[in-house]
């Protein structure tokens, strides 16, 4: 139910295409990739207390870590002025 609650429980009308509260709570920096880590945890949890094998919990648990370290990373427009127009050279375009 909690993969779910993160992947798919909203649907945008007249399409097939699906997303969770995962894509929402991420673009909120740092605590949302956060909460979606613990979340991913408790599913690895679950998954060790129904008995899953140990070689699916280690893969399970790498997932969650490079999951959650590459959000971590923050992208390229991070970096870049606010004021890009003040950066950028002017250009003059004649009009006959």
């Amino acid at each position: 139910m909690l993969a779910a609650l993160l992947d798919d429980i909203f649907r945008i009308p007249g399409t097939q295409i699906r997303f969770g509260l995962d894509a929402l709570i991420g673009w909120v920096p740092g605590i949302g990739d956060a909460m979606t880590g613990i979340a991913s945890f408790l599913i690895v949890f679950a998954s060790w207390r129904r008995g899953a094998k140990a070689v699916t919990l280690v893969r399970m648990i790498a997932n969650v870590l490079l999951e959650t370290a590459i959000g971590a990373i923050p992208v390229a427009g991070d970096r870049l002025p606010r004021d890009l127009e003040s950066q950028s050279p002017k250009l003059s375009v004649a009009v006959a």
